[in-house]
């Protein structure tokens, strides 16, 4: 879909109460607008990247992904938890 509604169900079911953080590959910038919709009503911070991005990224690019999630969630990086197979 490129209005990115077809997320929403999927992204709905894996927000739990304990979620403070969504980082959501995407791979078309028409995308954002609903997803990010979805997680400001839930009170959620987000980070978008493009998959195509993920795809060539260096070090750096992590690394300022992971300062942006730091800012927004307002914790230090060594205490954000990512899973094992991220």
């Amino acid at each position: 879909m490129p209005d990115g509604k077809g997320y929403l169900k999927p992204i709905e079911t894996d927000i739990t109460p304990n979620t403070l953080f969504a980082l959501v590959l995407i791979s078309d910038p028409r995308h954002k607008k609903v997803i990010k919709t979805l997680l400001d009503r839930k009170g959620i911070p987000s980070q978008f990247m493009l998959s195509g991005t993920v795809d060539r990224a260096k070090i750096t690019v992590y690394s300022n992904v992971l300062k942006q999630i730091n800012a927004k969630v307002r914790q230090d990086l060594y205490r954000v938890l990512a899973p094992h197979n991220m």
